[in-house]
């Protein structure tokens, strides 16, 4: 899943079980967009994150 947000800002989502918003939707702070799943052929439950500018990838901690 991506998410654009203000000012070029893209958050990008992988390995989701569900998403639970729909193509176009506005989004929330703090608002659910999908739970965490085992895709892939991994092994474990877990969450892909990137944050990206643009199309570049930027460090995702100074948004956090």
């Amino acid at each position: 899943m991506v998410i654009r947000h203000d000012g070029g800002i893209f958050t990008v989502y992988c390995h989701l079980d569900a998403i639970a918003v729909v193509t176009g939707a506005a989004v929330k702070a703090g608002g659910l967009v999908g739970t965490v799943g085992m895709t892939g052929g991994i092994s474990t439950p877990r969450l892909y994150l990137e944050v990206r500018k643009g199309r570049d990838p930027v460090d995702p901690l100074p948004y956090f």
